[in-house]
């Protein structure tokens, strides 16, 4: 066997290597990030800080963006944007339809638990002005930790296992690998981690129909924002003040999550179940030529064969 044939294939680095360069960067670039809690004594900060997600999301974001920007430019020679970041005619739609689809999928879960249980709901008093400065700063917030978290689950790692495999096993692995990565959060489950992987298969099925990042990054959005902001609920484990509203419920924790949030319920779970569904057989949701030109040629006829 050619030894040259262990590392290449058609005179391109295979899958396997390429996803193992991109881990090993990704790793390099977090050593600084392990020593910057202690630096800025994070211990300190509250959980319903803003400063708290910003600590725990922003570098990771920043190395996913290195990580991928180098592997695409410098290993692959190709345009960033190709990760399903191209500005192709579909993507005011996409968003429109992200965001509008959270919406809804976090609405149904918070009106499930008013069907189920004591749940009482008041406006919050703290002033206009607090709450527009919380809106802008969490919304900005949640825009980058979810468009980072799409980035690195959806985007170069995601794209190169379904190259190296095929669709299903790329949403298995990556959907595993969401879910795992999320039970390291406050107050998770062993079921809550699962939903989350179950949230992974609705997002990666986003990008497989669209070719984009563009569905996913607002879905991912919209659920975090409106789940923490509007209706008051711990975000995968982290709880924002002050929100909109304020929501107190007796419902059983398998089905409000407890102090993980929704995602730690099983009324979640079957949401989740709908919104995969629905994306994966809706002819709303396509790829359009200008959106095809986002893949290199090889990875097109990939996605179209597995």
């Amino acid at each position: 066997m050619n030894i040259k044939n262990i590392f290449l294939y058609e005179n391109k680095i295979r899958a396997g290597w390429r996803i193992s360069i991109f881990l090993a960067l990704m790793i390099l670039l977090f050593i600084p990030v392990i020593f910057l809690p202690s630096l800025i004594q994070l211990e300190n900060i509250s959980q319903d800080d803003a400063l708290f997600l910003i600590i725990n999301s922003f570098p990771i974001v920043i190395i996913v963006l290195l990580s991928t920007y180098f592997m695409t430019k410098f290993i692959e020679k190709r345009e960033f944007k190709t990760i399903g970041l191209a500005l192709h005619s579909n993507v005011r739609k996409e968003i429109f339809l992200g965001i509008l689809i959270g919406f809804l999928m976090i609405s149904l879960v918070f009106f499930s638990q008013l069907i189920f249980g004591d749940v009482s709901v008041k406006l919050t008093d703290f002033s206009l002005v607090i709450l527009l400065a919380n809106f802008i700063t969490y919304g900005t917030i949640f825009a980058i930790q979810s468009s980072g978290e799409e980035i690195l689950f959806r985007g170069y790692l995601f794209q190169t296992l379904i190259e190296g495999t095929n669709k299903i096993i790329a949403v298995f692995i990556v959907s595993v690998l969401f879910g795992f990565v999320h039970s390291f959060n406050p107050n998770v489950s062993l079921f809550a981690a699962c939903n989350i992987a179950l949230s992974g298969i609705l997002f990666s099925i986003a990008y497989i129909k669209t070719r984009s990042l563009w569905l996913p990054c607002a879905l991912h959005f919209s659920w975090n924002f409106c789940q923490g902001f509007i209706y008051s609920a711990p975000v995968s484990g982290i709880k924002i003040s002050p929100s909109l509203l304020i929501i107190e419920n007796n419902i059983p924790e398998f089905l409000s999550g407890g102090d993980f949030g929704p995602e730690g319920g099983i009324i979640a779970s079957i949401v989740f179940l709908g919104g995969i569904f629905y994306i994966a057989l809706s002819r709303r949701f396509s790829f359009t030529e200008d959106s095809k030109t986002t893949l290199t040629e090889s990875k097109e006829n990939n996605y179209e064969n597995k």
